[in-house]
């Protein structure tokens, strides 16, 4: 935790809560200080959350893309291979009929 009086920032314990009263009311003045470094923390804190949400939500999106684009390739070549079964069992028929 950072500890700030005026321009002398100082290195605060960071267990140490609440502080002891003269450092509480040394730092009173500074309150705006504190109320920006805390504000400042939270908005970083949800602009990294907002990205980690984001890119998980891209991520989620690409794979679904692939999941779709993988089964429409999968059916058609059901499909071709549907085709390719139903011409030899005719050609095969044609030649049967024309042996008998």
């Amino acid at each position: 935790v950072w500890v700030g009086t005026g321009s002398d920032v100082v290195r605060g314990p960071t267990t140490l809560w609440p502080p002891p009263n003269d450092f509480v009311e040394s730092t009173i003045l500074h309150q705006d200080w504190w109320s920006h470094d805390d504000n400042n923390n939270k908005q970083t804190l949800k602009r990294q959350k907002g990205q980690r949400d984001l890119m998980s939500q891209q991520l989620l999106e690409e794979t679904t893309i692939w999941k779709q684009i993988e089964a429409s390739r999968e059916r058609l070549e059901a499909k071709e291979n549907n085709k390719k079964k139903r011409h030899k069992k005719k050609k095969n028929d044609n030649k049967v009929q024309w042996h008998s």
